[in-house]
């Protein structure tokens, strides 16, 4: 499948929700082609999905994106977001997965009872989740600190986001060491 042939793009941006929502509600997009362009997104080899998702429920997208364009076709009131896909990040619990945080040593936990309420919530507008994202582990990269196992999550979409972080943080650290200050230095650790 050719990636992106299916959204229709308003003058080559990425749309908005409001605008995918109203092409799934007139049916100029099918919620089933949707997901079929999103699962081909996180599959290509030049994107980075797979490092980004720790896991993907395929199978699970793909049914609830085939009942939810039956239910439109029926002509069945259906939540406003009813089949746009959703990614949730690794620290929000849902049901029958375990929820490691980006941890190693979370790995063997057992599975969430229930979805952590704001994923309750997405999936009630309509949402479909298609997978858990990775992240960085037990959320430490905000204080600058990087367990021993960990490998950075990456942008879905495009290398070039986390390469230009990595330059601006190269630029910050070699700004400062010139200068001498590099107390400094711990403002741009986020980077």
């Amino acid at each position: 499948m050719e990636m992106g042939r299916y959204l229709m793009r308003p003058c080559g941006k990425t749309p908005t929700l409001q605008q995918v929502a109203g092409q799934l509600r007139s049916g100029q997009l099918s919620s089933l082609a949707l997901i079929e362009d999103t699962l081909c997104k996180i599959d290509a080899p030049s994107r980075q999905g797979k490092t980004a998702f720790t896991s993907v429920h395929r199978k699970e997208a793909l049914l609830r994106a085939a009942q939810i364009d039956e239910l439109r076709q029926m002509g069945v009131s259906v939540p406003q977001f009813a089949g746009i896909p959703l990614a949730i990040k690794d620290n929000f619990d849902e049901e029958g997965c375990v929820t490691t945080a980006g941890s190693k040593v979370l790995r063997r936990s057992p599975c969430a009872q229930a979805d952590a309420p704001a994923v309750r919530w997405l999936k009630a507008a309509g949402f479909i989740a298609i997978g858990r994202t990775n992240m960085t582990e037990l959320a430490f990269s905000g204080l600058g600190l990087k367990p021993p196992s960990w490998q950075p999550p990456v942008a879905v979409w495009s290398k070039r986001r986390t390469h230009c972080r990595r330059l601006l943080l190269q630029h910050c650290r070699s700004h400062h060491r010139w200068h001498g200050d590099r107390r400094n230095l711990y403002r741009y650790r986020w980077l």
